[in-house]
């Protein structure tokens, strides 16, 4: 059931539909209508041919403005196609690459690194609200489906965004998880460029262990957020209308349009 939703490309290595997951009851998301994956930049030809086949109607890139200089989403603005950038930060300001770096390198060890992303996730959660009301704002309206998510890894921003949809539409905890975590198998071969790359370019005084807390995902990463929003709000539906301010109205709208008997 989880991985039976990847779709393979070329130069896309974390691109799968968020649909298929059971929820209440014989409930289950829809597939076709609500994809995520990495960044685009790299797209072939095939790539983009299989991107129209999907009949996708928004991208909606979760980068911020650092991340996307030079690495702009490759795909054509035809048929109704809209492109939307909807920047959620995991940090307070925007890195550039070189500046990240020179960052990593202040902290001392793995555990550091973990508790940085779970820095993150918070961040997302309680601080990130507009930019992830504008997200479900667009994805409740039936004119932008199908509708692409997604980040520059598609692991932690699309992870958590796409966890939020199929915990509104009741899908059992194990199975976000699980779908959550298989963005390590996809992930595998980048993480091992991008560790080398880091490495370089810090002369090798960040290890490729210390790194590795940052550059996967963990289940503890995404319970921690899940945990703390249900404590305090009750469910993912009232955090999203005491928090991210959502009207209900959308939201029953939402569930309508994504979940099938």
């Amino acid at each position: 059931m989880i991985k039976n939703r990847i779709i393979e490309f070329e130069k896309v290595s974390n691109f799968r539909d968020i649909g298929g997951l059971k929820g209440p009851g014989d409930h289950t998301i829809k597939r076709g209508l609500l994809f995520r994956s990495d960044e685009l930049s790299r797209l072939t030809r095939n790539d983009i041919k299989k991107i129209e086949e999907l009949k996708i109607k928004l991208i909606c890139d979760l980068r911020t403005p650092n991340e996307r200089k030079g690495k702009e989403d490759k795909i054509p603005l035809n048929n109704g196609l809209r492109l939307l950038n909807v920047p959620i930060y995991p940090h307070r300001e925007d890195f550039t690459k070189q500046k990240f770096i020179h960052y990593l390198g202040t902290k001392n060890n793995s555990r550091e690194f973990e508790e940085l992303i779970k820095e993150y996730y918070f961040r997302f959660a309680f601080e990130q609200t507009q930019q992830i009301r504008t997200v479900f704002e667009l994805i409740s309206d039936k004119n932008n489906l199908p509708a692409l998510i997604h980040c520059s890894v598609g692991k932690d921003r699309t992870g958590f965004i796409s966890s939020l949809i199929q915990s509104l539409a009741g899908v059992h905890r194990n199975y976000i998880l699980e779908d959550y975590l298989l963005s390590n198998e996809r992930i595998k071969e980048r993480t091992q460029v991008m560790i080398r790359f880091i490495r370089v370019f810090s002369l090798f005084r960040i290890s490729k262990e210390k790194l590795k807390p940052m550059l996967e995902v963990r289940a503890e990463y995404l319970e921690e957020v899940l945990n703390r929003i249900e404590k305090e709000f009750g469910s993912t539906e009232a955090y999203l209308i005491n928090k991210c301010l959502l009207d209900k109205s959308t939201l029953e709208n939402f569930k309508k349009i994504i979940l099938e008997k």
